[in-house]
């Protein structure tokens, strides 16, 4: 569950399907917010130069309408903080 800045909630459920290390995961995710409305993501890790690494996301959603409704509750807003606080965490290391 995640809390925004006005006390809001958020709970997410989801299952990993298969994960091979520094490589890649496929996972669902369920946002409670939009029952039934279950997306299929794929994590994939890219090296870089300098020791960086890329992460590239792709999610499918059952419908454009799923996938719009996802936005409209603040989807990108919440990943773009959530890898903020992982950058964050990971340059203090």
């Amino acid at each position: 569950m995640h809390t925004d800045g006005q006390g809001n909630q958020f709970t997410f459920h989801g299952v990993f399907h298969a994960a091979r290390s520094n490589d890649f995961i496929a996972q669902t995710f369920e946002f409670e917010g939009a029952p039934d409305v279950v997306s299929i993501a794929t994590l994939r890790l890219e090296a870089l130069p300098a020791g960086r690494t890329r992460l590239v996301i792709h999610s499918t959603y059952p419908s454009q309408q799923a996938r719009d409704a996802m936005i409209a509750a603040g989807m990108s807003t919440g990943v773009t903080q959530g890898y903020e606080r992982l950058d964050a965490v990971l340059t203090a290391l």
